[in-house]
């Protein structure tokens, strides 16, 4: 926990949360969860509050607009209606010039609650109990995102496991946010976190017009339409276009054999 602690921090509160790839959801597992909350509310009560420009030390800045402010509230307190606990926070700071969200710690978080299935997109770091690999899996999966994920585990071979099993564009195995320092790995995520890539060979790709170009491979053989099929076609056209179909795509040998007699059946008009 010595190494994790610092870098959920960071994934919840860079940025004041305003990370495309922040940590906006923390699965704990049963035996270290209440360790993960009583850190995490010690650190969370030392962040100093306020705006960058003016203040030495400053730790959380301001929401960028006031409605993502007013969403960022909503949400938490939705969660609070709904039998979340906020240790630390949970509402606008007062007495500041900004739109400030006080860094706030949402424990007995449900997974149907709109801040887990809704992009928070602030400093609010909420924390979810989990009992096995298996629950936390359909956990993670049980939302319209996919961007990002990191996986904290002893045994890199179980981080491996939830990390491919989770639908996602990029997880980090016992780290968070490297794969953004490696512009030779693609970025991009799944399902309601968008398509396609940037970064990588398959970020160049999406940056060029690809063109598909065919020739014969063997001089001196071309492509013969069968006289059968010569516009005007007729019925036996037809027979064996039903033939080469069932010779092509038939499920059983059977099936395909009786297509190719057909298809040699009707190969006059």
């Amino acid at each position: 926990l010595d190494q994790v602690m610092p870098l959920l921090l960071r994934g919840a509160f860079q940025n004041a949360g305003q990370n495309c790839m922040g940590l906006e959801r923390i699965y704990a597992h049963e035996q270290v969860h209440d360790e993960i909350v009583r850190r995490a509310k010690e650190a969370i009560l030392k962040i100093h509050q306020g705006d960058p420009l003016c203040s030495r030390g400053c730790d959380v800045g301001s929401m960028v607009t006031p409605p993502q402010l007013v969403h960022v509230n909503e949400l938490v307190q939705d969660a609070i209606k709904n039998g979340a606990r906020a240790l630390t926070g949970g509402r606008i700071a007062q007495g500041l010039n900004g739109y400030f969200f006080e860094p706030t710690l949402l424990v007995d978080v449900k997974n149907d609650m709109r801040i887990v299935q809704e992009e928070v997109f602030g400093p609010v770091m909420a924390v979810i109990k989990f009992r096995t690999d298996e629950e936390v899996i359909a956990m993670a999966d049980g939302t319209d995102y996919g961007l990002a994920m990191s996986v904290f585990a002893k045994s890199i071979k179980r981080a491996e496991h939830i990390g491919r099993s989770v639908a996602s564009g990029v997880a980090n195995l016992n780290d968070f946010g490297t794969n953004y320092l490696m512009q030779s790995l693609p970025f991009g995520g799944v399902k309601g976190s968008g398509f396609g890539r940037f970064a990588g060979k398959e970020g160049l790709r999406a940056c060029c017009y690809t063109k598909a170009m065919t020739a014969d491979l063997i001089p001196g053989m071309k492509t013969v339409v069968p006289p059968v099929l010569h516009y005007p076609v007729n019925d036996v056209s037809v027979r064996f276009s039903n033939a080469l179909a069932a010779f092509a795509y038939e499920d059983t040998l059977l099936g395909r054999i009786k297509g190719l007699f057909q298809l040699l059946g009707n190969l006059k008009k």
